[in-house]
């Protein structure tokens, strides 16, 4: 039997999300209201909420379900308790919001069952890799009881290194990046087989990353978009960025535990993001955007990546491993010393400017596959006018 509070808090993300989109569901009607009452427009507010509805469960585009406010009747008691207690999803996630789920439940997605038993693969294949990572690689170990900061391998006669540092940190992290990807697509999976098709949470590996926004996109996604729809825009969104990051933060820390190191998190990772972001908006700005293909201009991002990476890496291991009295020693062995700094910084240059080629690669196939949409669309507006 599990403790009521390991649950409780995805519980707690889908009572809010239940009563915000009723909300904005009352309000957009209200809207209707007044606005068919001044234009005398066809059609009650309730009709014109159900076209609207029908026509978002009827898309493909997971946004348009998201965003896109139910009939008021759909905000049923027995709606609500079918989408808090939703036996795949309720212990760990991935979280889906209420529009979401209501109007997966009202239409469900067309998906193969190829393309199901394929991702259950790709998760067998993850969970495989976790049990081999579990029993020849004690990183995650060493870090949790500090062995390294206490001199427990030195006492014992091993030869403890600067790199087994630098080793211990990246290890532990790609370990937690792992298990979280085998439980949430774990559910995902169950949900898939029952026809819910929820959020993917881990979208990018936890490798192929340089930037404190985009790795929150990526991990754990699902409850990026939570925050986003639910605390970040309601508090004022881009008007008010540098300061929602602090408040969205410090909720992130409170929802996963009151604990010192999570606080400690909480404060460090937006003082690293609000730089982040002043520096992409200068990146943005008109005279830095003429230097944007040259190799100078790659080349001082992937600088700047590089360091990032570093305080990535550090602001998470605080929050989620060793806290804040384990970082100092981390800091002082990998940067500290000369012979270890310098092909740590250099590998991870290396690695960022792999990165920008997939994302270079990535933006050619978006476009690429947008092209053909919009030429496909065009050839069948153009077979319906020659029909007509």
């Amino acid at each position: 039997m599990l403790r009521w509070h390991i649950h409780y808090n995805f519980l707690l993300l889908r009572l809010l999300s239940f009563a915000m989109d009723l909300h904005w569901a009352r309000k957009q009607q209200q809207q209707q209201q007044q606005q068919r009452l001044a234009k005398q427009e066809s059609g009650t507010p309730e009709q014109q909420q159900l076209l609207a509805w029908a026509n978002s469960i009827r898309s493909s585009n997971p946004k348009a379900r998201v965003e896109a406010p139910l009939p008021l009747a759909s905000y049923s008691y027995l709606q609500h308790f079918v989408y808090c207690f939703y036996p795949p999803l309720y212990i760990a996630g991935p979280t889906i919001t209420f529009n979401d789920f209501a109007s997966q439940i009202a239409a469900p997605p067309r998906q193969s069952a190829r393309e199901v038993l394929t991702y259950v693969a790709r998760w067998l294949g993850a969970t495989l890799l976790m049990e081999f990572m579990s029993r020849m690689l004690y990183f995650n170990a060493i870090a949790k009881y500090g062995l390294l900061s206490k001199g427990t391998l030195a006492a014992a006669g091993l030869d403890v290194r600067p790199y087994h540092f630098a080793l211990t940190g990246f290890w532990v992290l790609v370990y937690m990046w792992l298990k979280f990807l085998v439980i949430w697509r774990f559910f995902r999976a169950v949900a898939l087989a029952d026809g819910i098709v929820p959020p993917e949470n881990m979208g990018r590996c936890v490798c192929n990353n340089y930037d404190i926004e985009g790795f929150w996109r990526s991990w754990h996604s699902s409850y990026n978009r939570w925050l986003v729809r639910y605390v970040y825009v309601p508090l004022g969104g881009n008007r008010t960025r540098l300061l929602n990051v602090w408040l969205v933060f410090l909720f992130v820390a409170a929802w996963h535990d009151l604990e010192p190191r999570l606080l400690h998190w909480g404060l460090i990772m937006p003082a690293a993001l609000v730089p982040e972001m002043s520096v992409k908006a200068l990146g943005r700005s008109h005279w830095a955007l003429r230097f944007a293909d040259t190799a100078l201009y790659r080349h001082i991002a992937a600088i700047a990546a590089t360091f990032n990476i570093i305080g990535l890496m550090c602001v998470n291991l605080v929050g989620f491993v060793v806290g804040m009295e384990g970082l100092p020693p981390l800091l002082s062995e990998v940067l500290g010393q000369v012979g270890t700094a310098v092909p740590v910084l250099f590998a991870l240059f290396c690695a960022v400017q792999l990165m920008f080629a997939l994302r270079s690669m990535e933006a050619q196939k978006s476009a690429a596959a947008a092209a053909a949409a919009a030429a496909a669309a065009a050839a069948g507006n153009g077979k319906q006018d020659r029909a007509m």
